[in-house]
């Protein structure tokens, strides 16, 4: 919760916005002005539509409570395959750079099992055009954690 407040405070936000094939980690380079939580975004609205320019604000407000948790991330569309990195803390992201957040002492196990060639498999078969929506990763069958695997 301090963390929230902190980070949210600040004028420069790191934005997770999809982005190239890359399994595993890859260096958020977007930032968003932040400042007032956003204000300025928000402001931002397109005259034909009537609908903020900025695809966060049409993110769900539940969705947007996880703003600036560290998480796992993937691009929405791609034809290359799926493929799941590292977010930080402090991001924030929109529709085309997905979240999942799990216990963050499982977040290597989550990266390496969704990162297998199994998992795509499996994500893929429920994709069209490889369009890997949070619906598709989040209902992809996985193994439960055994005790027996090591930490």
């Amino acid at each position: 919760e301090e963390f929230f407040q902190q980070t949210s405070e600040k004028t420069w936000v790191l934005f997770a916005k999809g982005g190239e094939f890359s399994p595993y980690y890859a260096d958020l380079h977007l930032v968003v002005n932040w400042k007032n939580q956003g204000k300025e975004i928000k402001q931002r609205i397109n005259p034909k539509t009537k609908k903020p320019y900025s695809n966060v604000w049409q993110l769900a407000s539940t969705e947007r409570d996880c703003f600036f948790r560290k998480g796992l991330t993937w691009t929405l569309r791609t034809q290359i395959g799926f493929n799941m990195r590292l977010m930080p803390a402090g991001a924030i992201f929109s529709h085309k750079g997905c979240i999942a957040l799990v216990p963050n002492s499982q977040i290597p196990y989550y990266l390496g099992l969704s990162n297998s060639s199994t998992f795509r498999l499996l994500a893929s078969l429920r994709t069209a055009f490889g369009s890997y929506e949070v619906g598709v990763i989040k209902f992809t069958p996985i193994p439960k954690k055994s005790a027996y695997q090591i930490e």
